[in-house]
């Protein structure tokens, strides 16, 4: 087994994945401080109890020494910025953070997965740490899912697939082709109606669209690019070439869209991201890139099966 170095030592740390936290407390002037740490962990459950540390070297130990009381906000998946807020230097911490007073009248930050107000009764020596205990007196949690930190980056908590060993359900519950199939049409069946008062076709819309982002294009492209038949793809190009929306291209057998097209394009953009937030409106940043990201990916990886 190789000598503990420091270096070492915390990149090996860092394969034990932990929740993100912000710890709150008020100074003596009553004015509210907060410092990120990761290293909470409970201690007890009758009575409640749990612990964090901070280092003999932030500037923030002396006031947590001090104090009788503290919070421990456990951060959701969308509050990575809170986090790095929390973990920097200055004054700025809680400007525009619309925070409430919990017991004794410490920082409750907002939107946190859970929150734990503790009076504080111990605390140790912990090497480069001061290690404190506090008696868990009044908490919450409201059922967000909670920000992770896994070897020096933030991550987020899904379940593994083998966490509850449940038999395989429906083909509509549990079949990936079905899932997705009966997404999309959920997802898109409220779009269509929206497309309808722009007077064009679905295959209109979904050529000019694929146009819009690609230039000049061949009719194997397009065809591939929009997922319709060649044959819808033919009378879709027919009708943008009549109405000015698009012209031949350069290339045999290409087209490229227009100005005029470009402008029609941009009322369906519209529409369609006005959609998509509002579907999505219960999700959080890190959740929407993530959805698109394995979209992505798995629509790459199929093509490549």
């Amino acid at each position: 087994m190789p000598t503990v170095k420091g270096v070492e030592f915390r990149n090996a740390l860092g394969h034990f994945a932990t929740g993100v936290t912000v710890v709150t407390t008020l100074d003596g002037r009553g004015e509210p401080v907060g410092i990120t740490a990761n290293s909470f962990n409970s201690v007890s459950v009758d009575p409640p109890m749990v612990l964090w540390s901070i280092a003999r070297e932030s500037g923030k130990r002396s006031v947590f020494e001090s104090s009788d009381n503290f919070v421990v906000n456990v951060l959701s998946d969308g509050q990575v910025d809170i986090s790095r807020r929390f973990a920097r230097s200055g004054k700025s911490r809680f400007t525009n953070i619309d925070w409430q007073p919990g017991l004794a009248g410490l920082p409750l930050l907002p939107d946190c997965a859970a929150r734990f107000e503790c009076r504080k009764v111990y605390q140790y020596d912990g090497g480069d740490h001061i290690i404190i205990v506090g008696e868990v007196e009044q908490f919450d949690e409201t059922g967000r899912e909670a920000l992770v930190f896994h070897r020096g980056r933030y991550a987020i908590v899904d379940v593994h697939p083998d966490a509850d060993g449940n038999a395989p359900g429906s083909y509509e519950d549990d079949f990936l082709m079905a899932l997705l199939m009966r997404a999309t049409y959920e997802f898109v069946a409220p779009f269509k109606v929206s497309m309808a008062e722009l007077d064009l076709s679905e295959a209109e819309v979904r050529v000019l669209t694929f146009l819009y982002g690609h230039g000049d294009c061949d009719l194997p492209r397009i065809v591939y690019g929009t997922m319709l038949e060649r044959g819808d793809v033919e009378v879709a190009i027919d009708s943008l070439l009549a109405q000015g929306l698009s012209v031949q291209g350069a290339a045999q057998d290409s087209v490229v869209i227009t100005d005029a097209g470009r402008s029609k394009v941009i009322p369906v953009l519209a529409i369609a991201k006005a959609h998509e937030e509002r579907v999505l409106a219960s999700y959080t940043t890190d959740q929407v890139f993530r959805l698109k990201r394995d979209l992505r990916q798995l629509a790459d990886r199929s093509r490549k099966a």
